[in-house]
């Protein structure tokens, strides 16, 4: 696990020090998706500090998650697929371990916590509603938990100017 502190600094106005920390894809993946336990620990360890992701960190998220979770409602939309039980059968036939994987995780999280009953057809369109919110949800968490570093947050003029 790969945790660097970018910097202490004090912060003249409430009189703290305040860590900052550049997280890269094993951290930032359980921030959001782990389990209670995860996240109860990572709260423990960074506290209110800013966290700081890369954009490839953003972009590794997306592709190695949300998109199969965006395939996987695409999937379940399909008129041949009758129940979600049968776009998972599908979906366990079809794609590989990591894509299945995420799916495993989305399901547990979901489905459970909304009461939807994989083999009634009259919860497809339930669970439709459900991921679709699901997907808008878990992509605005990672735009708000971390700030990116690459946006200049500290508004000072030195970075922007070329040295010559």
């Amino acid at each position: 696990m790969l945790i660097l502190n970018l910097a202490k600094k004090a912060n003249h106005t409430w009189g703290r020090v305040i860590d900052e920390h550049f997280l890269d894809t094993s951290v930032a993946h359980p921030m959001l998706l782990g389990t209670t336990a995860y996240k109860r620990y990572f709260a423990s360890q960074f506290g209110d500090d800013p966290c700081y992701i890369s954009k490839y960190v953003q972009m590794e998220f997306k592709r190695t998650y949300l998109t199969n979770v965006i395939a996987l409602y695409f999937t379940l939309d399909l008129p041949t697929m009758q129940t979600i039980g049968d776009a998972f059968a599908h979906w366990s036939n079809k794609f590989k371990t990591s894509e299945l994987k995420a799916v495993i995780q989305l399901a547990s999280q979901l489905f459970s916590t909304q009461m939807i009953d994989v083999t009634r057809v009259q919860d497809k369109s339930k669970a439709l509603r459900e991921l679709g919110r699901y997907i808008k949800r878990i992509e605005l968490k990672l735009r708000r938990k971390f700030k990116d570093v690459g946006k200049d947050s500290t508004r000072c003029a030195a970075p922007l100017c070329r040295s010559r």
